[in-house]
């Protein structure tokens, strides 16, 4: 049995990998089945959790319907997903994609930086693209 964390994730095994399941059960005491190719988590007889396991993946393994709705708007807002802030950065500069590259990848959860590595990109509309650039290759 394995508590669902605050985040509405568990972490079913060594590997070090976690699985979202609905936030409305944060605190609930879980019973997770795995094996090297699905992550099942129940809630007593209830199956709540169905993930296809992903043993070589980064950390989180998350459903936009698990999300609580703030989450879920957070996710839907343009700009604020990985692909979109990093292509935004290599526009920017080699220096300032490879410090947002470090910035979202040097979380647990990565959602969590979105908000940090937008406000860095958002430095170049008050001291432009070139001095953005040499910032970040400094804090490299």
């Amino acid at each position: 049995m394995l508590t669902v964390q605050r985040n509405y994730h568990v972490q079913p095994s060594e590997d070090h990998l976690y699985y979202s399941v609905p936030y409305q059960h944060v605190g609930k005491k879980v019973k997770v089945l795995y094996d090297s190719r699905v992550v099942e988590v129940y809630l007593i007889s209830d199956r709540i959790a169905l993930h296809v396991r992903k043993p070589h993946c980064k950390a989180y393994t998350t459903r936009v319907d698990h999300m609580p709705p703030h989450h879920q708007r957070m996710h839907t807002i343009k700009g604020w997903n990985k692909d979109d802030l990093l292509g935004r950065a290599i526009i920017i500069g080699p220096c300032v994609l490879q410090a947002a590259t470090l910035m979202l990848e040097n979380s647990i959860y990565i959602e969590q930086n979105y908000k940090a590595c937008f406000g860095m990109l958002l430095l170049q509309k008050k001291y432009g693209t070139q001095l953005l650039e040499v910032a970040c290759s400094r804090a490299l």
